[in-house]
């Protein structure tokens, strides 16, 4: 199971009021209370075994994710899935992070923490994990080379391999004339 699959498998949980989480809990219970997006990144990232893809310890502010995406050269504009999205929603700097889990004409399907209802679900208490469509508020993306798959992880040219929907899938950019920007084939 990659970091993907276990994002995947949190959506619908809910914090408690006042950013209370389990990832908080499990990871730096001294920051209960505290904006849990990258908390939620990091504890995906650490039950996949590989916090290596992040820099080695969980993180916990965005700002930080985007200094450590630059210094790395893993800082690209385009997505693919597997990236963390890092958002700025008009700001200066990131405030927001999820893990892009697909590809669209429009934009990215993605699995967040600390977020507003997504696809398919209302928000009953507060934050939650859910999937959201997103087309906008992009700052950049992290291409993680995580253990999301097996294969080789090339930055800005092929995400990591992973599972999307349970089915193994690996994006690359198109190479034909006509060919989307951004394509999905079966990773091998």
């Amino acid at each position: 199971m990659g970091y993907l699959d276990i994002a995947a498998a949190e959506v619908g949980y809910v914090e408690t009021p006042d950013n209370i989480t389990k990832y908080w809990a499990d990871l730096a219970p001294g920051l209960q209370g505290q904006p849990w997006c990258f908390a939620f990144v990091s504890w995906c990232l650490k039950k996949d075994g590989d916090l290596s893809a992040i820099g080695g310890s969980p993180l916990y502010y965005c700002p930080t994710g985007v200094a450590i995406a630059r210094q790395r050269g893993e800082w690209f504009s385009e997505p693919v899935a597997g990236a963390l999205a890092l958002y700025s929603f008009g700001q200066n700097a990131a405030v927001h992070v999820e893990f892009v889990e697909s590809v669209t004409p429009s934009g990215i399907i993605a699995i967040g923490g600390n977020t507003s209802s997504g696809l398919g679900g209302s928000q009953t208490n507060g934050g939650g994990v859910y999937r959201r469509s997103r087309s906008s508020g992009f700052m950049g993306f992290w291409h993680i080379a995580g253990s999301g798959g097996s294969g080789t992880y090339t930055p800005g040219r092929a995400a990591r391999p992973g599972t999307v929907g349970g089915v193994p899938v690996q994006t690359i950019k198109g190479s034909v004339a006509g060919d989307p920007a951004v394509r999905f084939v079966r990773a091998r």
